[in-house]
Parts: structure tokens; sequence; C-alpha cells
């Protein structure tokens, strides 16, 4: 069944926290989002064999993730065609988060805040916001606070605006919606079960399913290696349909993030393992319902290290 998409657009990141960007590095542009498969793609291995050469990305395509490295600070990384860089934001948390997940950005009277949630080890759940003065030549100021407790069975978050979900340590998927106070309400929970072996889950836009209804996509790599695009409906979420992308060889990832192009109907895929390596692919098509187009398009960058997240 195919269903038409709407952009994720969620690439377009904290461009004032690297000012030297702003001629062009972060301009991302809007794209038709990947859809899930079918049948399963070619393994990562097969995808580069080392008589082929890696397949070239547009610079149109764009990827950006969080990045809490090992002392705490925060970082963008931003991944343009098949070249990527790691940004400090000019941040600290005074904390190493179990998880984290970038909520969106607000600009008004010459200041713009970046939002994020974090998990700390004793299960608390925090704000954070990068505030950035504007107007007052950039200056960064970082303001963190603890919104609830009782979060320490959640492993990993994906925000898919208004609702953000949570992987349990059981096993589970949880879903929140966020409201303008940014304070998270349980929405429901999709599954209890089942879910234990997705390592990364990550926001690659929504569907418009048959009767104006919408789905979150949410694309997953799990311990077995297979890339995974999940479909949760919306108004229905324990009814999730899935469809794998790829067979083998996406365990090596820590966290594959889905980005957008501006132009055609391809969209990029950037893996990042535990060691910091960031890896880029491109599928062709990312509207055919099919992983089968996966293609290696080459390493990035190195040194990613920390928590990542969307």
């Amino acid at each position: 069944m195919s269903f038409p998409l709407r952009s994720r657009a969620a690439a377009r990141r904290v461009a004032h926290v690297v000012p030297a960007l702003l001629a062009g590095a972060l301009t991302f542009g809007a794209a038709p989002s990947p859809a899930a498969s079918a049948a399963p793609a070619a393994p990562v291995a097969a995808a580069r064999p080392a008589a082929a050469a890696a397949v070239p990305v547009p610079a149109t395509c764009r990827t950006a993730v969080t990045v809490v490295r090992p002392d705490g600070s925060l970082a963008l990384g931003a991944v343009r065609g098949a070249k990527g860089a790691l940004y400090p934001m000019g941040v600290k948390l005074a904390y190493t988060p179990t998880a984290v997940v970038y909520l969106g950005t607000s600009s008004s009277a010459g200041v713009s805040i970046d939002r994020h949630y974090a998990i700390d080890r004793a299960g608390a759940l925090h704000l954070v916001s990068v505030v950035d003065r504007t107007a007052a030549g950039g200056r960064l100021s970082l303001t963190d606070a603890v919104l609830s407790r009782g979060w320490g069975s959640i492993r990993s978050l994906t925000y898919a605006g208004p609702y953000l979900y949570g992987l349990t340590t059981t096993g589970g998927l949880k879903r929140y919606t966020v409201g303008a106070d940014h304070r998270p309400v349980g929405a429901g929970t999709v599954a209890t079960r089942g879910w234990s072996g997705v390592t990364s889950l990550g926001y690659a836009g929504w569907w418009k399913l048959p009767g104006g209804k919408a789905a979150d996509d949410l694309v997953g790599a799990n311990r077995s290696g297979g890339l995974v695009a999940y479909v949760v409906p919306r108004a229905t979420p324990t009814k999730v349909s899935s469809r794998r992308l790829a067979a083998k060889g996406w365990q090596v990832f820590s966290h594959v993030a889905v980005g957008e192009c501006s132009t055609g109907s391809a969209r990029p895929l950037v893996g990042i393992t535990r060691a910091g390596d960031v890896r880029v692919y491109l599928d062709a098509n990312g509207n055919d319902q099919s992983g089968a187009d996966i293609r290696y398009a080459g390493r990035a960058a190195t040194g990613w290290t920390g928590v990542v997240a969307d």
C-alpha cells in the first residue's frame, strides 16, 4: 500500500549556534521523507564492495544530530552530502545523560532557544535549553530544568512532534504528548514488549494514511543487523506496521539518522558507530517503499563519540 508522505523538515537545526555556517552549510531544505520497504535491501557489506566506488550524495542532502560528548559538552553533528563536521555548541551539561533528543528551536526579540530533553542516570527528565542572545552578538547560555522524575526505564528518546517516543529497558515503546509548556504527558503505550532488540530509533517523517489520518515513520536499527521502518498511526498507536529496509549489517551503529534532500526523491541515512565513525548511505528513491536502492556513500567523519540522537 502506498501512502503519500510529507517532509520531516527536522534537519533545520541550530544554525545560529554556528554563525560561520549561516552562509549555507546548514541551510537545510525540505523534501519528501523516505518510505518503508516490503523487501530486504542489500546488506551493508554488499553495499560497499572494495572494488566499487561509493555513490555520490548531492550537496542538497543534509542530516543533523545532537551529540553529547563524553565530557558533557553539546555539539551539533552536521552532514552535507557525504561530508560531516562536528560543531561545539559552547555549552556543557553537569552530567552524562543516558538519553537525549532535540525538540526544536524558537526565536523572538533577539533570542533563539534550542530545546532538548535529557535523562540523567538517576532517572530525572531535564529540559535543556541552549539560549542564544542574537541581539547581543550571539552570547550563549544554558538552562537546565528538571521536569519530572521516574524516567529511568526509558533508554532512548525519539521526537516526532507533538509526540515523544521512548524505548524502555523492558522492551516496550511508550508515547507522550509534548505541549506548549514542554512537559510530556502520557499518550498511550505503543507496545509492552517486542522492542528490546531495537538499538536506535530515528524520526523519518509522517505518513498520510488512507482516510486522511496520519502516522509517524520511525526508522530503527536492531541487534540482529536489520534496518526497519515502523509506521505508527497517531490515532491507533498500537497498530504498528513494519517494513524491512535492510537485512543485515546495521548492528554496528549506535544511532541511525534519516536526513532529507531539498530536490529529488532521494534521502540520506547517516549511521554513527560507538567508536564515533560516521558513515553515509543514499536511498536513491525515498518514496518507493523499498530499501533495495540504499547504497554506501562513504565515511563522512570520525570522532563523534558520546550520546548521539536526533
